[in-house]
């Protein structure tokens, strides 16, 4: 099955792209991501040896956090609703699995300076309470918040 990709726009142009994503392609592109940062570190430290398992633990706590939001679960879906004004304005991917979402983008600026340090995209993630349907999603602003509406998978579909 090829995922299918959409994306809306809000009032203030914040793209989001909904993807149902490979979960193998997802953690691909994590390590990658992490991988850039922690050489980001390596050099930050003046390329000195002996630090590579730190700068890789820092990397990946750099990146991946859990996503603050509310949860509402219901008998056929699973109501997210989250903060988004902590990533810089343009896409928002939000990465659907069967217990799991993903919301990947770009932080906003994180110095005194108005500049990030790092470019790679964060990770906010959220372990789902119940089994959904990663094809069958909805996504919608009000203001800076991001609802996420998660349909549970039909229950034949949960017994196999």
């Amino acid at each position: 099955m090829v995922p299918e990709t959409t994306t809306h726009r809000s009032s203030k142009a914040q793209g989001i792209k909904i993807a149902a994503v490979n979960p193998a392609e997802q953690e691909k592109k994590f390590r990658e991501a992490v991988a850039r940062r922690a050489y980001q570190l390596f050099e930050s430290h003046g390329c000195s040896p002996g630090h590579a398992a730190e700068d890789w633990r820092r990397a990946e706590l750099g990146l991946l956090r859990p996503l603050a939001c509310g949860v509402l679960a219901g008998d056929d879906k699973v109501s997210v609703t989250t903060d988004i004004s902590a990533f810089n304005h343009g896409s928002v991917d939000v990465c659907v699995e069967p217990r799991r979402l993903t919301l990947c983008g770009t932080p906003r600026t994180q110095n005194a300076s108005g500049e990030s340090p790092f470019r790679d995209p964060v990770y906010r993630v959220l372990t789902l309470p119940v089994e959904v349907d990663p094809a069958q999603v909805r996504a919608r602003f009000n203001g800076r918040i991001l609802q996420i509406d998660l349909f549970r998978t039909p229950l034949l579909t949960r017994a196999a």
